[in-house]
């Protein structure tokens, strides 16, 4: 079920693309592969795929893979000529692109306009901006600064941020449609970019395609399983499994697959999630290992912050494994990170949600500036969009700023060994779960994937999930009432205060 794929010498900048219309002036690497139509090229690694199709006028080009779920034999180029014939305006294209998974970006060009859109996650990254007065597209800002050449521009709002203390405690989370050099900003999820305009624009939802919650169960295990197949007509797969409700019914979801996928956790000292793995392993009869990880070579720390602006070091150990044990092999990881976006993860109220709360949620300090100008600069649209959708702003600033920076780096660091995919990151489930009460779908009893997990492989549930004592349970319970969560984060920051003061 391994498809082949072609490999570069060059260990530079795995995975990553530049896109420009009309040529500017770049220094790109020897090993990046170009590809043409018209005036739009895509520079990627060879590791990268990148196909094109031009059909009834217009011009559409995949970076990375996508997956049809409900028919999970198709092909990148089969859904991708399949796009070109059936979707000849934009909102044909959305409506399309709303049931796919996948990590990808696509450009897709009419004759009035040319636009990009990546994956429900925003997995494959979008940075934007311009050399010479012409459009360039990027996954990687430093592979931007180096093709331009010279060194990264960072204003004094941004360096004020990266020096708080808070920083490196919340794994670098960054709140903004900016990006860290000041010539690029970003496509977030929900977002497409008018590459003319050099202007972002909101993705419209198709709701008639959405989801009840009675069908909602049957809905997502086909799109679950569905990614799992036609993940593995593209890659070798490796799957984490911990503890966790994630992992746990990606597990499910592969119950017709697991001889093919190696399943793993690193041992990282929580008991939990080493002998509940491995004891349900034992149960099913899975391909399951337990690492201990290395220390890194100083060789490899160079390469992995030499790829990177702002390298995250707690990262690095992690990537180390996966660069030795599969830096030269058609590999992805299956993750459910994209699970995540639809727990509630800052709670839910009924009330308004201001921005004073979401900048509280950001957990970095309430007055610092580029905190405050990037929930300003995202609010006012977003609370639009969940009027007219039936969502909440505290989920969708999760999906959004959280998921879709922070979650989209983690993915974005891996791919100096592997590619990555997240199942869950189907716009057609999260919407659908996301107009759920929150109630049905958060933590500690997560009841939707209870049920899910039930109707793929209901031996999946022979081991507890994320046990933990009942002082946990109830902290989590309290954690699911956002103003009360709000309120607390408030007056730990006092106490913090006053502990530094006195």
């Amino acid at each position: 079920m391994i498809m082949s794929s072609i490999w570069s010498d060059n260990i530079r900048f795995r995975n990553q693309y530049i896109a420009t219309i009309r040529n500017p002036n770049l220094a790109l690497p020897r090993s990046f592969v170009s590809k043409s139509l018209g005036e739009i090229t895509i520079h990627a690694h060879p590791s990268l795929k990148v196909i094109t199709t031009s059909r009834n006028g217009l011009d559409v080009f995949l970076i990375g893979f996508i997956i049809d779920p409900f028919s999970p034999v198709t092909s990148d180029d089969a859904i991708l000529n399949d796009i070109a014939v059936h979707c000849d305006t934009k909102d044909k294209l959305f409506r399309r692109i709303q049931g796919l998974s996948g990590r990808f970006v696509i450009i897709y060009k009419d004759k009035d306009s040319i636009i990009a859109l990546g994956d429900a996650g925003g997995q494959r990254q979008i940075y934007y901006g311009q050399v010479d007065g012409r459009p360039v597209l990027t996954s990687s800002p430093k592979l931007f600064v180096e093709a331009v050449g010279g060194e990264p521009i960072i204003s004094e709002i941004k360096r004020e941020f990266m020096k708080l203390p808070e920083l490196e405690r919340e794994e670098y989370a960054w709140y903004s449609d900016e990006a860290i050099d000041d010539r690029l900003c970003k496509v977030l999820p929900n977002h497409y970019l008018d590459i003319k305009k050099m202007r972002v624009r909101r993705i419209p939802i198709s709701v008639a395609d959405l989801v009840s919650f009675s069908d909602l169960v049957d809905y997502t295990a086909c799109i679950l399983k569905g990614g799992i197949e036609g993940i593995l007509n593209r890659f070798e797969v490796v799957q984490p499994l911990t503890g966790g409700w994630d992992s746990r019914t990606l597990l499910a979801a592969s119950r017709n697959f697991k001889e093919f996928i190696q399943f793993y956790v690193f041992d990282l000292g929580t008991q939990a999630d080493v002998v509940i793995p491995s004891l349900l392993s034992d149960r099913l009869k899975l391909n399951f290992k337990v690492i201990k990880l290395e220390k890194p070579t100083n060789a490899f720390v160079d390469l992995f912050a030499a790829e990177y602006i702002l390298p995250r070091k707690s990262k690095v150990q992690d990537n180390f494994y996966l660069y030795q044990e599969y830096g030269n092999r058609n590999v992805v990881r299956v993750s459910g990170v994209g699970s995540a976006i639809t727990k509630s993860f800052y709670g839910f109220t009924n009330g308004t949600v201001s921005q004073a709360m979401l900048r509280r949620f950001t957990f970095y300090p309430a007055y610092n500036r580029f905190v405050t100008n990037g929930v300003e600069r995202w609010f006012q649209s977003a609370e639009e969009y969940c009027n007219e959708y039936g969502l909440r702003i505290l989920d969708l600033f999760h999906w959004e700023e959280k998921e879709g920076n922070w979650g989209a780096l983690c993915a974005s660091e891996q791919d100096i060994a592997i590619e990555e995919f997240w199942p869950h990151a189907n716009r057609n489930f999260l919407v659908s779960a996301l107009r759920l009460d929150p109630r049905l779908r958060c933590s500690p009893r997560c009841f939707l994937y209870e049920r899910l997990i039930k109707a793929m492989w209901p031996e999946v549930l022979s081991e507890p999930i994320n046990p933990v004592g009942m002082g946990k349970k109830i902290r989590k319970i309290l954690k699911r009432n956002a103003r009360l969560r709000y309120y607390n984060v408030i007056l730990m920051d006092i106490i913090d205060s006053l502990k530094n003061n006195s």
